[in-house]
């Protein structure tokens, strides 16, 4: 690793690494077990992962045999290997799937939202767009039901605004609130990300 200068601050010695330091944490690899080191180049766990993944929160994820686990700022485990997926912290609430269905742990790891959705996208403005059966809901940060939007699908961008989709028609709705802001008569809009 170097600085922004290019001076060499933590020597070659991984045989892969991710591309920075996420909240001074990083992963890095030797014979394809990967651990977890702070900007000092402090080695925090041992070589027995099968992936790391830090967010810009400063969270730390480990995977082991498929199944993620969250660390602390230490290195130590907190939860259990129980999580299929797991999203990036959002406003101090992360999107984790447990055998095939979404929820939302807190930064201690506790599930403060059940996982009972197909799908969960993360917090955005204390809102929480999810999927449960054919429903697409705005939640809350304690679960509760906001709002059931009636639409097929959901293009999400990383502000307020949204592409949705209805009867193969496209329309915008404020993704925090769910207010309809063009209503879907359109073939085709652009400029908006994923579809959910």
């Amino acid at each position: 690793f170097v600085d922004v200068k290019g001076n060499e601050v933590i020597p070659i010695a991984f045989d892969r690494s991710s591309l920075a330091f996420l909240n001074n944490f990083a992963g890095v690899a030797k014979n394809e077990k990967w651990a977890v080191i702070n900007s000092s180049g402090k080695l925090l766990t041992p070589f027995k992962y099968d992936a790391i993944k830090t967010d810009k929160s400063g969270a730390i994820f480990a995977r082991l045999n498929y199944k993620y686990a969250l660390l602390n700022k230490r290195g130590k485990r907190i939860t259990s290997f129980q999580f299929n997926t797991v999203s990036e912290f959002s406003e101090g609430l992360c999107s984790v799937e447990i055998q095939g269905k979404f929820g939302f742990i807190n930064t201690s790891g506790r599930l403060v939202i059940p996982a009972v959705y197909n799908y969960a996208l993360e917090f955005y403005q204390e809102r929480a767009l999810v999927r449960l059966d054919n429903k697409l809901l705005l939640i809350d940060k304690k679960g509760n039901i906001i709002k059931e939007l009636q639409y097929d699908r959901i293009s999400l961008s990383k502000d307020e605004v949204a592409n949705v989709l209805r009867n193969d028609k496209y329309g915008r709705i404020n993704r925090v609130t769910g207010e309809e802001l063009i209503a879907p008569k359109y073939d085709m809009l652009s400029g908006i990300g994923n579809d959910f």
